[in-house]
C-alpha cells in the first residue's frame, strides 16, 4: 500500500496519470492480481494505491518495475516520495 501526497490541486491530475500508468505497468508483472486506488474524503491532497501480488516475489518486481517508474512521472506534483507499507492479506470478500 503507498500513499501518496500530492502539491495542493494536483492530486486529480497525478491520480488519473497513476491509475493510467500503473495499471498499465502492473499487469506486464507475472503474479499481479489487481489494485485499487483510493481518494481520500478527509484530505484533497492524499491517494492511496492497494496493489494485490501473488507473493513476495511479484512484490519485489513490481517495487522495481512499477513504483520508481511512477516516482519519477509524479516528481513535479507529489509533497514528496510515496509512503509505502506493507500488508498480508488476512481475509478477502466481494459480493457480484
Amino acid at each position: 500500500m503507498s500513499t501518496w501526497s500530492f502539491k495542493e490541486g494536483k492530486r486529480e491530475e497525478g491520480f488519473s496519470d497513476l491509475d493510467l500508468n500503473i495499471g498499465v505497468a502492473a499487469r506486464g508483472i507475472r503474479g499481479f492480481r489487481g489494485y485499487m486506488m483510493l481518494l481520500s474524503r478527509d484530505n484533497p491532497n492524499t491517494a492511496i494505491v492497494i496493489g494485490l501480488w501473488a507473493d513476495e516475489e511479484s512484490l519485489k518486481a513490481s517495487e522495481e518495475k512499477v513504483m520508481e517508474g511512477a516516482k519519477q512521472r509524479m516528481a513535479e506534483l507529489v509533497a514528496g516520495p510515496p509512503k509505502t507499507e506493507y500488508y498480508r492479506v488476512f481475509s478477502f470478500e466481494t459480493k457480484q
